[in-house]
């Protein structure tokens, strides 16, 4: 048995950061590090038999799904680059206020390793090519929530209901800012590591497909971020950002190329009278179907919103969820469907 697996890239072989191995009941086994590692130490004390099946997933590829006594045996799991298609880009007009981002999204989160709110939809994001608020138009959504636990939560809690889950935030472009102003960028064989007190924090790489891949900590290279008020304290242990655009550089990378965007967070919670920490993980993705523009005068004909907060309601005419496909986005682990109807329900 090895100790240490890697994940990588079936074609190029370089490693993949920030895979999510998921396992019974949407638990998050575990994420691998920047260098694309995973140490099984880390799924020693879940105790899995050996027929557990683990779906590895990441924004740029294709689940993989492994039994845990095959995940043993490897040296190295292999993962295909997911094929990218959109419906009809519009063409670019010579006057516009806003990008239109078009896509599908979802977001999950998990107290305590048990899976409390799940949301997924088509929405619309208004990015303002001057600066500015992105907002956005949820055109379907569905929200399903584990009844038991959050009606258990309300009941015995005397400090605040968290929602994490939501909409996700997407402002095209603001990360690949970030990163130029506030971190240093190493060029490399295979692209740009992206450094912080000259430790690596994250990469930068152009995948086969000519997609730009970013993958970043923003915790690195701390190991956890802590914050208190008011007698509550927060302890971040992630946060992990993964962003593709069909960009040929990074230093020229324009907002309508958003692909994909993935944010993971880990963070302990709790307040000066809690006992102990609850545990909290959140994942928000967004997979861009079309893209368009606008203008100020035609948006002010929609009712857009900058409100991200969970919706706890559904709004859809049909099954939007089974057209992923089409567009290559890669489907929701069956960990988390078969909890559908089951410990989740929907409002």
């Amino acid at each position: 048995m090895h100790s240490q697996i890697t994940i990588v890239d079936s074609k190029s072989k370089l490693p993949i950061p920030f895979v999510q191995i998921t396992i019974e009941n949407g638990q998050f086994a575990a994420i691998s590090d920047l260098n694309g590692k995973i140490s099984l130490d880390t799924l020693k004390h879940l105790n899995l038999n050996a027929n557990c099946k683990l779906t590895l997933q990441h924004i740029s590829y294709n689940n993989e799904v492994v039994t845990f006594e095959s995940l043993k045996k490897m040296s190295a799991v292999l993962m295909n680059e997911r094929i990218v298609n959109l419906d009809e880009v519009i063409v670019k007009p010579i006057k516009f206020d806003f990008i239109v981002l078009k896509g599908y999204f979802r977001s999950y989160e998990l107290d305590d390793n048990e899976i409390k709110y799940y949301t997924d939809g088509i929405v619309e994001y208004y990015v303002p090519v001057k600066g500015g608020s992105t907002k956005f138009n949820p055109l379907e959504y569905r929200t399903l929530r584990n009844k038991l636990l959050v009606d258990k939560q309300i009941y015995h809690t005397a400090t605040v209901i968290i929602k994490v889950a939501g909409f996700p935030d997407i402002e095209a472009g603001k990360l690949v800012k970030e990163i130029k102003a506030k971190y240093k960028l190493r060029d490399t064989e295979y692209g740009k590591e992206i450094l912080l007190k000259d430790q690596k924090v994250g990469a930068v790489k152009k995948n086969k497909n000519d997609i730009l891949q970013i993958d970043i900590d923003k915790i690195a290279p701390k190991k956890e971020e802590i914050h208190s008020l008011f007698g509550y304290t927060s302890r971040i242990e992630n946060i992990n950002i993964s962003e593709d655009y069909s960009s040929d550089s990074f230093d020229w990378i324009d907002m309508s190329e958003l692909v994909s965007r993935k944010e993971y967070r880990k963070f302990y919670f709790k307040h000066k009278s809690d006992k102990k920490e609850t545990l909290y993980e959140c994942v928000n993705e967004f997979y861009t179907i079309g893209v368009n523009y606008t203008t100020k005068s035609e948006i002010k004909k929609l009712k857009l919103s900058t409100d991200r907060t969970l919706r706890e309601s559904h709004q859809y005419l049909g099954n939007y969820w089974e057209n992923l496909k089409k567009y290559g986005i890669p489907t929701i682990s069956e960990q988390i469907v078969s909890e559908f109807g089951k410990s989740l329900i929907m409002y």
